[in-house]
């Protein structure tokens, strides 16, 4: 019953989405009318984004949004019409719609964790943690005393997680760093009961846990005479699990169960757009911190390694425009986007993810359909976004799961640009050899780790990206 309630509380804004989108795709409605659904939803979404643009620039109550507002009320109105006769005429629509049924402990263990993997679901409350930890056969809940400090544990170690590594009091960040890493790792993990067997988890996180790459975590406390950010001084957890992650273990299993496109036949599509500001040390980020968007030296390299790798289509520099996204990304299997992106923390739909001539917000991911069944977002700052209680983080990963992606390899900070290049590349290449997707980039981490010295170590550069969603391997 806990469980049930904990699962209640998770992405069911989300959970109704894809039902709606796989009611559509399943229930016999001609082309036709999906058609125009669809435009409605476009036109929506272009209004919707205009609106919030006009308010982001003070212009809450002004003629144009007034205009906006009458155009969206009459676009509302003939888009529920529509719905209704969808649920009228088309009886399996309507059941597979409002089919929003939780999964149980007993349909996860049945087809959602393989042998050796293990769900840890979380949920966050005043004064407690609730820990719901889930392996085949067996299941286990307790109530976990909250830490006064949890929230500022995880603001201060994202703080840390976040910036580049600087000379100046690195010492003081690795002794704090080891410090809430380790307890965070003991109250989170450590009383999760589980067995020597299990070597994958699927973290289901609440709260401010969204914002939390567990990987880094610390099994025990480190020796902090010196400054070495290495496996051989710190034990992350990584280097005991596979870790991938879902909003919900309702979400996990209805992206495992989603169709999949048929016209989703080639394996890739890369895009590297380029851009007109200055390169530099400061600027080697792909994401907005600096104002301007920085030219990028490894994205064109990132994508071309990975066409000849995968085989499929490349878009760089101007072609790698928008229209040629929206145009083409129905095609292909996997999308990958070596980019810039930018989080808005106000209007969370509004969140920004940069081609050669425009940037693709929330709004409009929320509206498109594509067929893939990976998006590789390999852009600043792609997990983040606004939290909002019960729903999770706002993010750019959100929309591309909203429109139809069951998984998605995002980022939970800005990405040093030629690092990320090595990381993408030794992902795909376990993606290649048959590797699970959190396998793959697990492997692709400690590859990187195995070759970096003790302050290249440090887990900006190589933790920023979590694996959401559906984790099996591809054929």
């Amino acid at each position: 019953a806990a469980f049930q309630l904990a699962e209640s509380n998770k992405a069911i804004l989300l959970l109704e989405a894809l039902n709606d989108n796989t009611a559509k795709s399943s229930a016999g409605i001609p082309d036709s009318l999906l058609q125009q659904e669809q435009h409605l939803r476009r036109e929506i979404a272009f209004l919707e984004q205009k609106k919030a643009e006009l308010q982001n620039k003070g212009a809450r109550h002004s003629s144009k949004t007034d205009r906006i507002d009458r155009e969206l009320f009459e676009l509302y109105d003939t888009q529920q019409a529509l719905i209704r006769r969808f649920e009228a005429e088309y009886p399996r629509y309507y059941q597979l719609k409002f089919d929003t049924q939780l999964s149980s402990i007993a349909q996860l263990q049945q087809q959602g964790l393989d042998s050796g993997a293990a769900l840890i679901e979380y949920f966050v409350g005043e004064q407690s943690i609730y820990l719901f930890t889930i392996w085949a056969g067996e299941y286990h809940w307790q109530q976990l005393p909250k830490d006064p400090n949890f929230a500022t544990d995880i603001h201060r170690l994202r703080r840390f997680l976040q910036q580049v590594p600087q000379p100046q009091g690195i010492a003081q960040d690795f002794r704090d760093f080891q410090a809430i890493a380790h307890r965070l790792y003991r109250d989170l993990i450590e009383p999760a009961p589980l067995p020597a067997s299990i070597q994958r988890l699927t973290i289901v996180p609440d709260d401010l846990l969204g914002y939390l790459p567990f990987e880094v975590l610390l099994r025990r406390p480190a020796d902090t005479t010196r400054v070495d950010f290495s496996p051989q001084n710190l034990a992350y957890l990584i280097e005991d699990f596979t870790i991938a992650y879902s909003y919900s273990a309702s979400l996990l299993l209805q992206n495992q169960r989603a169709p999949r496109s048929a016209t989703a036949r080639q394996n890739f599509i890369g895009f590297a757009p380029q851009f007109a500001g200055s390169p530099s040390i400061a600027d080697n980020l792909r994401g907005c911190e600096a104002g301007d968007l920085a030219a990028l030296r490894c994205n064109e390299r990132e994508v071309t390694v990975l066409r000849d790798l995968l085989g499929g289509s490349l878009y760089r520099g101007e072609a790698a425009s928008k229209a040629s996204f929206v145009t083409e990304v129905a095609q292909y299997r996997i999308l990958h986007l070596a980019t810039h992106a930018c989080v808005e923390d106000q209007q969370p739909m509004l969140n920004k993810i940069f081609f050669s001539d425009d940037a693709l917000t929330n709004y409009e991911l929320f509206h498109l359909d594509l067929g893939a069944e990976l998006a590789v977002l390999s852009a600043c700052n792609t997990g983040m976004g606004t939290l909002l209680r019960g729903e999770g983080v706002m993010s750019l990963a959100r929309g591309f799961f909203y429109a139809g992606c069951p998984s998605a390899l995002i980022s939970l900070w800005s990405v040093e640009d030629c690092t990320t290049a090595d990381i993408m590349e030794r992902y795909y290449r376990g993606l290649k050899a048959g590797q699970s997707k959190d396998q793959s980039l697990r492997t692709a981490k400690l590859d990187y780790l195995a070759t970096a010295d003790r302050l290249r170590s440090h887990p900006f550069y190589w933790a920023p990206f979590v694996q959401f969603g559906d984790p099996v391997a591809m054929d």
